[in-house]
């Protein structure tokens, strides 16, 4: 069994998808600490003429630079529900199915939630629906894990009884190898792919939200977020094969 986390996510890129769906449970890290410099919790970017066009949620911080993001609320100050959407619409509406998405994404524009995690968890649930990535997702906040760093994933794999956990690719350089070998599991650090596809608007841009994968190619966005990437069986053989 293999089990992967990542923090909540606004408009998620692909490689996210990917990490998922290779995996068996996805617990969604909704109550650890907010970092500026992670900045796709509130942020992502979608394409336009010229580019990428950055969608960022306002929030509320308190001014502490040491929140969870489990009590991260959204600010309402500024109409960013209205921007956001408005823009996701002009941008993707003519695209091939830009309208079978976009009157869907509008409802989540038009409840006013208080905090950012659950706007961000109610997103995933649709867009790993969409997807066709069937798995169990749980949000960390729910399970009484207190542990920390490398222990802590470590602990939520014995929970799960998961023998093996996908690190992304940035976040395998905080790997303790022999903290893994001690507890006699298995890990994966994704090496993902960026498939290029086709866009609008001019030459490729790599890193964008699943949206604009979604809205250029519809159902055969899964199979273009995989393209050859490896698939959980591969992951499988991989780490049983590996010295880890």
């Amino acid at each position: 069994m293999i089990l992967t986390a990542h923090q909540p996510a606004y408009l998620p890129w692909l490689g996210l998808f990917h990490k998922i769906a290779i995996s068996d449970i996805y617990v969604f890290l909704d109550n650890v600490k907010y970092s500026k410099s992670e900045r796709f919790t509130n942020r992502n970017t979608i394409k336009k003429p010229g580019g990428g066009h950055v969608l960022t949620i306002p929030i509320n911080t308190g001014g502490s630079d040491n929140i969870n993001i489990f009590n991260l609320k959204i600010n309402y100050q500024s109409n960013w529900r209205q921007k956001h959407f408005t823009t996701i619409k002009q941008l993707y509406s003519k695209s091939s199915f830009g309208n079978k998405y976009i009157d869907i994404l509008q409802g989540f524009y038009e409840k006013k939630y208080i905090y950012l995690k659950d706007l961000n968890y109610d997103m995933m649930l649709y867009f790993l629906d969409i997807l066709n990535i069937n798995i169990k997702v749980f949000k960390a906040s729910e399970l009484e894990i207190s542990s920390k760093k490398n222990l802590y994933l470590i602990d939520l794999c014995n929970y799960f009884s998961c023998d093996t956990y996908i690190f992304g690719g940035l976040g395998g350089k905080y790997v303790d190898k022999k903290q893994w070998n001690e507890h006699g599991l298995y890990y994966y650090i994704q090496d993902y792919e960026h498939p290029i596809y086709n866009q609008q608007y001019g030459e490729f841009v790599p890193y964008l939200s699943i949206i604009d994968l979604l809205c250029n190619h519809g159902d055969e966005a899964k199979e273009i977020l995989m393209g050859e990437n490896i698939k959980k069986q591969g992951v499988e053989r991989k780490v049983k094969t590996s010295n880890l």
